[in-house]
């Protein structure tokens, strides 16, 4: 099965590569062709750490994955390592109680929070306090109020700006006279599609797996054998278990280890972003 991942690389002053932004791609049309927010960031994450490898598309650098309301309130967040991701919230999530508390609960945990196109107003300043990275559309807002809001929040708050969708050589110029720390857009390279492929699960095994791991009193062994009837599973599973931010010492070599360095809430997490991914495909509206 194909899959693909555009990722468009950040810069801090000095030109050096500060992270990514890794954006979802279903096709080598390099367009957001997506349906629902929810699920191209769960296909996202799945094609990031569960097939490439995040060391293959960032290169040690941050990885900043945009997150919409639902995912945000569910900390799905915490999947990911909390040195290597930026979580950027999206423009349209609304600063409600429940997406606060997550907000502050993720950076309580030490995971890095940016606010992606972001217009200064009084609803929004919850979020803002939170926030470490601000990313402003250069060519979307009047300078002079870049200027005021940088000059006015940056030190005060402690907040590090990122100018997006700089396109000339005159707006990086600009951006940088304004005080912005990182940047962002075609003046430095548009987002590359990297193409690669995956080994496929079968639905209905997630959907056996979330049945099993909501029940009152869990079967691990169940669980177990579950997965390791499905190769792409238990593949995927093996894979996150490995993976150095999970702070594996000795090398997880088989399911029931893999659930266990998990444990329940991680697998629910995982389980519901691969149903999500697949939520919509072609070959399960059954399901």
């Amino acid at each position: 099965m194909e899959i693909y991942v555009a990722k468009q690389p950040i810069f801090d002053r000095h030109m050096n590569t500060y992270g990514y932004e890794l954006l979802y791609r279903k096709s080598l049309n390099n367009t957001y062709d997506g349906d629902d927010d929810n699920q191209s960031t769960a296909a996202l994450i799945n094609n990031v750490y569960l097939a490439f490898g995040s060391d293959v598309m960032t290169e040690g650098k941050k990885a900043f994955i945009n997150f919409p309301t639902e995912l945000i309130e569910r900390e799905i967040p915490t999947l990911l390592p909390k040195d290597h991701v930026v979580i950027e919230i999206l423009e349209h999530v609304e600063p409600s109680a429940s997406v606060i508390r997550a907000c502050a609960h993720l950076k309580n945990k030490g995971y890095l929070i940016a606010l992606d196109d972001f217009v200064f107003h009084e609803k929004n300043f919850p979020l803002f306090e939170i926030a470490d990275i601000i990313k402003i559309e250069f060519t979307k807002i009047d300078v002079g109020e870049q200027r005021n809001v940088i000059s006015s929040y940056k030190e005060k708050y402690n907040k590090r700006f990122l100018a997006e969708k700089v396109e000339t050589r005159e707006q990086y110029d600009q951006a940088m006279e304004l005080g912005y720390d990182l940047f962002q857009g075609y003046f430095f390279s548009k987002p590359v599609i990297v193409q690669g492929r995956e080994i496929k699960w079968i639905n209905t095994s997630v959907l056996q797996v979330i049945h099993e791991v909501n029940k009152e009193e869990p079967d691990f062994q169940k669980i177990t054998e579950i997965i390791e009837k499905d190769v792409g599973l238990t593949y995927k599973l093996l894979k996150a278990a490995n993976s150095v931010f999970y702070g594996s010492i000795h090398r997880i070599r088989s399911v029931k280890q893999a659930l266990i360095r998990f444990g329940l809430s991680e697998i629910r997490k995982w389980m519901y972003l691969l149903m999500l991914k697949d939520a919509k495909s072609a070959d399960n509206d059954e399901l």
